[in-house]
């Protein structure tokens, strides 16, 4: 008897499972119109599309066999399409002599004899159900019949695709709606900061009462505005380069201890106003030929989150080269990242919306590992309990 257990409790089949969001759901008319179909090019009585969980099989849709909430799921004992996961064809002539069917409840509930069932397999590989007809007398099934229900379930399986392409095309556009609210308050801010300031040492001016000292620190903060406001339009700028993959690198050789060395100098102010301090562990020189200017940015991404999410606490830095693989750790001492946010912190806009306290566009995360990865390397969080460790690996 073929032995499905593994199949059925494999995570990366059932997590594709769920990302449908069909299971447990009613009967829809787009599912059902293919059943129908089903059984009038097979000219059997009943058609039905099923899905796979780890205990259950659930009946989506069918045609000839009636689906409701009190009879639209069975134990996975007791189901007969467990057997498609598979991912073959099943044709079975006469499930009454058939060893797979002996003492099946739903073979006699259903007066399954005939039997052809097809592996509903997802993009990614994974089977997550089937689609099968059934027949009410012994049935040999030609070659011409197996093709033809596969084409429906291709269909099925164009279905599902679609429902998930507009979940995830709704799901960015809400993202990126409330992004550009949050963009929009996040780019007035220094404008408004720039415009209440030199109105300010404009009436200062008049009045003859504006000093070196007072210029001295109105010049100080109209840089750091400034600084603040080219960054963020820096940052949406990149976005659209590497998202259409237009981001240009100008290699060179670089010496890491030497360019990080640098960006600690350069980001002392930084430091002082969070309290924060940098260790930099860098036992020998460490060389590859990289953008500086973008490594540099995927550092300084990092360190500028450790000082707002860590402040006062210690950053330590670490350079290793490992053959043709330069490392770069940057570890930060304050409280981590929850596990419900490390699946999204790489990507685009999901921490500007989820953490309005902080100032940000919430895009320097995504654009550090796409600039890592078009240099052939990667940025991962290694851990978050005790802070938030990321690794820089790129190819020397």
């Amino acid at each position: 008897m073929n032995d499905c257990s593994v199949l059925l409790q494999n995570i990366d089949r059932l997590e594709a499972l769920n990302r449908t969001g069909l299971l447990g759901t009613a009967p829809e008319e787009a599912f059902t119109r293919l059943n129908r179909l089903a059984t009038l090019l097979l000219k059997t009585p009943i058609s039905i599309f099923s899905l796979i969980s780890k205990d259950r099989q659930f009946f989506k849709s069918a045609h000839g066999f009636t689906v409701t909430s009190e009879n639209n799921e069975v134990p996975i004992d007791v189901s007969v399409c467990q057997y498609s996961l598979q991912g073959k064809p099943l044709a079975i002539e006469d499930t009454l002599n058939h060893p797979l069917f002996l003492n099946n409840p739903a073979v006699q509930a259903l007066n399954i004899v005939g039997y052809l069932g097809i592996p509903v397999i997802t993009k990614e590989g994974h089977a997550i159900g089937a689609v099968c007809v059934i027949d009410h007398k012994k049935r040999i099934w030609t070659e011409e019949e197996i093709n033809i229900l596969q084409e429906l379930t291709a269909s099925f399986i164009s279905e599902i695709e679609l429902r998930q392409m507009v979940k995830i095309s709704e799901s960015e556009i809400k993202l990126r709606e409330e992004f550009v609210a949050i963009a929009s308050h996040e780019l007035k801010s220094p404008i408004t900061a720039i415009n209440l300031q030199t109105k300010f040492n404009s009436k200062m001016l008049s009045s003859d009462k504006l000093t070196k000292e007072n210029n001295l620190k109105f010049m100080s903060n109209l840089e750091r505005q400034l600084k603040r406001l080219t960054r963020m339009i820096d940052d949406m700028s990149d976005v659209t380069r590497l998202t259409s993959g237009k981001l240009l690198l100008q290699k060179q050789d670089v010496e890491l201890r030497s360019l990080i060395e640098m960006i600690m100098q350069n980001f002392s102010g930084v430091l002082n106003e969070s309290q924060s301090r940098i260790t930099l562990h860098a036992p020998e020189e460490v060389t590859g030929h990289w953008d500086p200017v973008r490594v540099e940015q995927i550092i300084i991404n990092l360190l500028t989150n450790s000082t707002k999410y860590a402040a006062g606490t210690e950053i330590e830095i670490s350079i290793s080269g490992k053959g043709n693989v330069a490392e770069i750790d940057i570890k930060d001492h304050g409280p981590g990242i929850s596990p419900g946010n490390q699946k999204t912190i790489f990507s685009k806009y999901v921490r500007a919306v989820n953490q309005n306290n902080v100032q940000g566009l919430g895009l320097g995360l995504f654009i550090s590992r796409q600039i890592a990865e078009d240099h052939g390397g990667s940025l991962e969080l290694v851990e978050s309990r005790t802070g938030a460790h990321f690794k820089i690996k790129l190819p020397r």
